[in-house]
């Protein structure tokens, strides 16, 4: 274990471990072309944390307000990263789940292989350019937008947002589900075999009613939903 308060922490490189315990209040953490057979676990108060090229059983990180950055880090279990107010950046990065929490901080970056991603910021921006095939892809922000230009998954894709908008291009899954309170959902060429979009209650806006009135809800959101996935972006037909 390694811990210090305001200085910074460099791991060199080609070294291996066990496992890694590193602790730092405000100073920076770098660790590059390491690999450990166990954990390598990191916890950090505000300053930043920049791994490259690390072979791990699992990365465990928390943090208040310092940027994590990993850069062909490859984990056989997972990643787990908890942040405040700090970034979260992949890339060409992976492991076999990924659960990542943020609080005002962005979550960016490019996977490798197939996972379960679980991605939840409350305020910051989620840019996800691509998901390839596998597991189920969960991603919620509070009041942040969700754009995926491009999002591939074999299974499930859950998208939640309270205020923020959801658009979501190029999609390829099982199911999707959409919900948000007050934002707007976007979707274009999707090519899903189900299709829910849901009220901030769960409730299937595109589930047939028992009334008349529940009926007529059905059949608006439904022509929404036809026009935006033939039309895209156009405002009208052609």
């Amino acid at each position: 274990a390694i811990k210090e308060d305001t200085g910074d922490i460099e791991v060199p490189k080609d070294f291996k471990f066990g496992s890694i315990d590193i602790a730092t209040s405000t100073g920076d953490i770098i660790i590059a072309g390491v690999t450990c057979e166990d954990d390598i676990v990191i916890n950090v108060s505000t300053g930043k944390a920049n791994l490259t090229d690390i072979k791990c059983k699992s990365l465990i990180s928390d943090g208040s307000t310092g940027d994590i950055s990993l850069k062909n880090v490859i984990a056989t279990e997972k990643f787990s990263i908890e942040r405040s107010t700090g970034d979260i950046t992949f890339d060409s990065a992976d492991a076999a789940n990924i659960l990542v929490k943020t609080d005002t901080g962005d979550v960016t970056g490019t996977l490798l292989s197939d996972k379960i991603f679980f991605t939840e910021t409350d305020t910051g921006t989620v840019n996800v350019p691509r998901s390839t095939t596998g597991g189920k892809c969960e991603i919620t922000t509070d009041t942040g937008d969700m754009h995926l230009p491009q999002l591939m998954s074999g299974k499930e894709t859950v998208l939640r947002s309270n205020t923020g908008d959801i658009r979501c291009e190029n999609a390829s899954c099982e199911t999707m589900d959409c919900m948000t309170d007050t934002g707007d959902i976007k979707l274009s060429n999707a090519e899903c075999e189900q299709i829910r979009l849901k009220t901030d209650t769960g409730e299937n806006l595109l589930d047939p009613g028992e009334t008349p009135s529940e009926n007529t809800r059905f059949l608006v959101f439904l022509s929404a939903l036809i026009k935006a996935l033939t039309y895209g972006d156009e405002t009208s037909p052609p």
